[in-house]
């Protein structure tokens, strides 16, 4: 019997088949303990550019720089995973709104003070979704990534990168 790889190479962080089994995990102790779980899909603006321009050294150099960066701004109790490519999710356990929304506004301000990422001109989209009674694995990763486009969008049409996360709790969805 062949075991799945549960680690990112370039990175460190778990990777998306360890992403699953954790968000199985979350929602049975959210059950438990009744707690709110909610989900952050994070991509990186830039990085094809980068590859392009400076090569795939250079790309994976701000990815594994951003890896980094991202385990060191979340809580003990979250956690954090390469979701592929220019990807990243976060479970975030026990969640309020507010926490979520000082967390997002701490990722960006970190992005922006890294030497390697403010080299590279690098910044971020972050799609959120919370938990809801009826979703399964996928039907949370799917409003969490319907929340990164609509982000993404914003920030393209706006030409924008201040525009860090679309709230769909907090939009109605």
């Amino acid at each position: 019997m062949s075991h799945l790889p549960q680690q990112d190479n370039l990175t460190g962080l778990a990777n998306r088949n360890q992403f699953v089994i954790a968000f199985e995990n979350s929602v049975k102790m959210s059950i438990q303990k009744k707690r709110k779980i909610s989900l952050l899909l994070i991509d990186l603006n830039g990085l094809k550019k980068i590859n392009q321009e400076h090569g795939h050294k250079s790309g994976d150099l701000v990815i594994s720089t951003f890896a980094s960066l991202l385990s060191q701004c979340i809580h003990f109790t979250d956690q954090v995973f390469r979701y592929g490519g220019d990807q990243f999710t976060v479970i975030l356990n026990q969640t309020e709104d507010t926490s979520i929304t000082e967390l997002v506004n701490h990722i960006c301000h970190v992005l922006d003070n890294n030497i390697i990422m403010r080299e590279f001109d690098i910044d971020c989209a972050i799609g959120r979704a919370d938990l809801k009674d009826h979703d399964d694995f996928n039907s949370l990763v799917e409003r969490t990534e319907q929340s990164l486009n609509i982000v993404k969008n914003v920030q393209l049409a706006e030409d924008i990168a201040n525009y860090p996360m679309y709230d769909l709790v907090a939009n109605g969805h």
